[in-house]
């Protein structure tokens, strides 16, 4: 099911409670949060949980004010999603509802795709300003015993978070790719590792 809050969590309050950054440039938004954590049980199952806090900084920059988490059907399990634009510290109560839609992962006309995923936007309704952000969580079996996962992007960002959870006993075999080797660090029994990027400056598309 979804699961219900009644205002932002403490998360994202915190998130939105930032002041917007000297490096977010001329960017249209900022990520001021984009965090990752998966949790590997000794079965074979994971959860995966995502939370990602974006201010709305142009007119240009109310697209951003949307989320995806991809599933795979009869196998996954979407536990929860939930979307809250703040203003002035508040969360917005918009007049008509934006619901999460379930949609196929392809751009094909295949009648059938295991591959799927919930959206929502609050594009219509942010304004510059604004702060959104969501939260999910996902549960299913692995299909394989690894996991690729990307930090950074073409936005600001303050904070890019992954971690990484195993059960006693399960090794981790890390490999890092790109030009920018983020922070590691590690529990003494190995059980818990995270990866973070911070404070990184825009990107905007070149021709």
């Amino acid at each position: 099911g979804t699961a219900a809050f009644a205002g932002p969590p403490p998360w994202l309050q915190a998130a939105a409670s930032q002041p917007t950054p000297d490096l977010a440039g001329a960017a249209p938004a900022v990520v001021l949060l984009n965090e990752t954590v998966v949790t590997v049980e000794a079965s074979g199952r994971s959860s995966r949980l995502h939370r990602e806090a974006i201010r709305i900084l142009t007119p240009a920059g109310k697209a951003e004010a949307k989320a995806w988490v991809s599933y795979i059907d009869k196998s996954d399990s979407v536990r929860s999603c939930e979307a809250w634009l703040i203003r002035a510290g508040k969360t917005v109560r918009l007049p008509w509802r934006h619901d999460w839609i379930d949609v196929v992962q392809s751009d094909s006309e295949t009648i059938y795709n295991e591959f799927r995923a919930k959206v929502v936007s609050y594009a219509d309704g942010a304004l510059p300003g604004d702060v959104f952000g969501y939260e999910t969580l996902v549960q299913g079996p692995m299909l394989f015993l690894q996991f690729k996962e990307g930090l950074g992007g073409q936005f600001p960002l303050v904070v890019d978070r992954f971690e990484l959870q195993i059960p006693s006993g399960w090794a981790l075999n890390p490999v890092l790719k790109g030009p920018v080797t983020p922070f590691a660090s590690a529990s003494p029994d190995g059980r818990v590792t995270g990866w973070e990027l911070r404070n990184r400056p825009y990107h905007p598309n070149e021709p």
